[in-house]
């Protein structure tokens, strides 16, 4: 039998934008901060729901990509957080 497991996605979309302050506060190395963000993005979108437009449009990217886009799509998140 299956258990419903609440996952709070505004606690989710939070961590993942400390994390990447984080990263642009301590000027790791871009490659370190994609490979420590890109599961995390993986986890989130795989656990929560979007909330935006913004983040349905994102959400059906990241759904429909192969690995190397998703790599692509890891990247530009970071640079529009970061703009």
């Amino acid at each position: 039998m299956l258990h419903n497991v609440y996952i709070d996605s505004k606690k989710w979309k939070d961590k993942l934008n400390k994390i990447i302050k984080y990263s642009h506060d301590t000027n790791l190395p871009e490659s370190t901060i994609e490979k420590c963000i890109k599961p995390i993005i993986s986890f989130t979108i795989l656990t929560t729901s979007p909330d935006t437009e913004p983040e349905k449009l994102f959400y059906e990217m990241w759904h429909k990509a192969n690995s190397k886009e998703k790599h692509s799509l890891t990247k530009m998140l970071l640079k529009i957080i970061r703009e």
